[in-house]
């Protein structure tokens, strides 16, 4: 039976095989082959499956192991890598492609995290992605918006491949945002591996934790060592770690890093080859801005194949007690962020809204922005044309009359 891509089981009574790392070249199909016997381990080893000698070889192994059991191994073990075998060669069947059938592309993480291969969020060091990604793996774990303000819509457990830090500091970031939000820790729900070799060199390994726990998503932190140092992050490794991403038949919350030339051509695409970004289905640009106590985060949609225009997410996000909790508090995105995306509307209006009741005038709406007071001038004319900033006195304010934009 096939568990997943290049994992195949099969099962008569308490004897189990399992086949795993089935790779083809060179007319070959090699693989790695265990056989047991309830808790006992019959036979192992590397073996071509293709090969005219290979079945044989295992039931003779197995009898020797097990004399005295009654087990037509020849047969069985003959059926079980024919099974694998076909399955390798012929690869995914034809489909007809039916538009009765059609659905929306879903979501994990609704507006977030797509259901169909890999979500990334990149930005530079520091930014918070990494809190980010595990506050949405708690979102999913405990099936409970409030972690970051977002629907769960599939909950489960998650398992995160962690190329930067040790399971102790994920601990500690759990503790924190358990506090922060108030809730309690989604016990036995988010596992941890900490990795150092690439991603596609261990993925079948990943592939049986991912299976065991039953996971509903995987976190990979970061993309930038997953894909392994050999090519310089070029086409190879990054060509195989989404061909181990696809075997996971998983979907994928990526942490990635700016491409290394983005401040200087305000791209914001990943680091690495133009397949890095083609890859991927959806990309956030993370955009923090630190604060008194934490940061202002916003994400930009750089990139969403099949989902289309998708609206930015922002949050205030705050530590406290000695940095013993962290709070993602979403907010409106024009009210975060005095630059990158945000247009200088936005930041006026932002700027206006953090005043409160004292309100601002041109002049420091000019100096907070940046921009000619001329400028500021035209697009307050625009916020109180569309009723969101009105001038009382000498100072103007934002018009909290108005209904926040959904978020």
């Amino acid at each position: 039976m096939r568990l997943t891509a290049g994992i195949y089981e099969s099962t008569f009574g308490d004897v189990r095989m399992t086949i795993t790392d089935v790779t083809a070249h060179s007319g070959r199909l090699d693989a790695w082959v265990e056989v047991h016997a309830g808790k006992r381990r019959l036979t192992f080893g590397d073996y071509n499956l293709r090969g005219a000698r290979t079945v044989s070889t295992l039931a003779r192994s197995c009898e020797q192991a097990a004399p005295t059991m009654s087990m037509a191994w020849l047969e069985w073990l003959g059926e079980s890598v024919y099974e694998a075998i076909h399955d390798t060669l012929e690869g995914t069947p034809a489909e007809p492609l039916s538009p009765e059938d059609a659905s929306p592309p879903g979501w994990i993480v609704r507006n977030l995290i797509g259901d169909d291969q890999a979500s990334s969020i990149v930005g530079y060091g520091e930014a918070g992605k990494s809190l980010l990604g595990l506050a949405a793996a708690c979102t999913v774990a405990s099936d409970d918006d409030t972690w970051l303000g977002l629907e769960p819509v599939v909950a489960g457990p998650v398992l995160m491949v962690d190329y930067e830090a040790t399971r102790g500091p994920h601990n500690w970031r759990l503790s924190q945002l358990c506090r922060g939000a108030r809730r309690p820790n989604p016990k036995h729900l988010i596992w941890h591996r900490h990795e150092s070799l690439p991603l596609a060199r261990i993925i079948t390994s990943v592939l049986k934790d991912a299976h065991r726990v039953g996971a509903k998503l995987v976190v990979v932190d970061s993309v930038m060592l997953a894909r392994g140092i050999s090519d310089t992050f070029g086409h190879e490794g990054t060509v195989g770690l989404y061909a181990a991403l696809a075997r996971l038949e998983i979907p994928c919350l990526l942490i990635d890093h700016l491409s290394k030339g983005s401040k200087e051509n305000s791209s914001r695409s990943p680091w690495g080859s133009v397949i890095n970004f083609n890859s991927l289905r959806i990309l956030w640009s993370c955009e923090p801005e630190p604060r008194p106590g934490g940061m202002d985060l916003r994400l930009h949609r750089e990139k969403a194949n099949y989902h289309g225009a998708l609206d930015d997410h922002a949050w205030q996000v705050r530590f406290t007690d000695y940095n013993r909790s962290a709070t993602f508090l979403p907010v409106e995105p024009a009210t975060v962020i005095a630059g990158g995306k945000a247009t200088v509307a936005d930041r006026v209006l932002g700027a206006l809204r953090r005043a409160g009741p004292e309100g601002m005038s041109v002049r420091a709406l000019a100096f907070e922005v940046g921009v000619a007071e001329n400028s500021i001038r035209a697009r307050l004319t625009t916020l109180k044309k569309s009723g969101q900033a009105d001038q009382i006195g000498g100072v103007w304010l934002a018009d909290d009359r108005q209904e926040e934009a959904p978020f």
